[in-house]
């Protein structure tokens, strides 16, 4: 019937209640919080012990001392459970859900579903339950479509919060043509001249300042979380006339260059000559719905009825959205 066209994927999340709370979900401040409250406590006791004669006392501290020691087994349990998933937070309930910001700065325990559609009938093609962020998540959702449409080449349209170089890369690797919106400007203030206005040489590996001079790198990688860069600089700024207008650095203007740039550059481009007209509206019209709700009014469900009851309101809208 080719309700699936495969030519244009669109990427996008949104998030749903878990069978969790704030209370049963730990970061590592967290846990390193609850851990020095038991040590002090700890201690309080200690000190107590040491000073009472009293049996009946002695013997009420050394419970409660036995008391925060079992406590204490459990955060370093979580805490040692934290450092080895390699993630930022860890839940007891719904192993899967996160703490995620709602609404005027208040957070709630949600799931993260990563939602791909086809951009043809707005179809959706595949979901999964992702990271906290999106930022890991394109070359995720990406290849998992390729794989499942036995796609050779295809576009994704996604938001800027899916821009991350590694992710393009590997998305550019594998034949997927990305149009994810750019990241804003990381200036160091308001008053900075702008990166675009300092002009990269491939073949050098240098950049021209909007003054004419040469930043260039002494070649060394600076290892970052998922990428490596290069840093750029001139002693030319030292005696610059637009010194003031340029950094508030003493030491300069410094440009951090990424292992991923062209490929972002790349992006970047296809996107400004591309107006991504109508990817918000189309996934964001089926996407955010009301939370699910059980009988007893709470925002509760198991992660596969949640996803599953989750899947038949997002058919039913893109039903609707046909059908009207």
């Amino acid at each position: 019937m080719g309700l699936i066209e495969g030519e244009t994927i669109g990427i996008d999340s949104f998030k749903i209640f878990a069978q969790n709370s704030l209370r049963n979900n730990y970061t590592q401040k967290k846990i390193d919080r609850h851990l020095e409250y038991i040590d002090n406590r700890i201690e309080e006791f200690e000190v107590a012990l040491d000073k009472t004669d009293k049996e009946e006392e002695k013997e009420l501290l050394k419970s409660k001392i036995k008391l925060q020691q079992d406590r204490r087994k459990k955060y370093e349990t979580l805490d040692t459970e934290l450092k080895n998933s390699n993630d930022t937070q860890i839940s007891l309930t719904d192993k899967d859900s996160r703490a995620l910001m709602l609404t005027n700065n208040v957070s709630g325990v949600e799931y993260a579903v990563q939602a791909a559609f086809d951009s043809k009938h707005k179809l959706l093609v595949h979901s999964h339950i992702g990271a906290s962020t999106d930022k890991r998540e394109l070359s995720t959702a990406a290849l998992t479509v390729q794989e499942l449409l036995q796609l050779d080449s295809f576009n994704t349209l996604s938001d800027a919060g899916y821009t991350s170089g590694d992710q393009l890369q590997a998305c550019k690797y594998s034949g997927i043509c990305t149009y994810s919106s750019p990241m804003p400007s990381t200036s160091p203030n308001s008053n900075s001249i702008p990166l675009a206005e300092f002009h990269y040489i491939n073949d050098g590996d240098y950049y021209i300042c909007p003054c004419g001079e040469q930043m260039t790198t002494t070649g060394k990688w600076r290892i970052r979380p998922n990428y490596r860069s290069k840093v750029y600089k001139t002693s030319a700024c030292v005696n610059c006339s637009i010194r003031e207008k340029c950094t508030q650095n003493q030491n300069g203007r410094v440009i951090e260059r990424s292992e991923y740039q062209d490929v972002i550059d790349e992006n970047n481009a296809r996107v400004m000559n591309h107006l991504l007209q109508g990817r918000a509206a189309d996934i964001r019209n089926v996407a955010q719905l009301p939370p699910l709700h059980r009988p007893d009014g709470n925002c509760h469900s198991p992660p596969k009825t949640v996803q599953t009851k989750r899947l038949k309101q997002l058919i039913v809208s893109w039903c609707c959205l046909f059908n009207g």
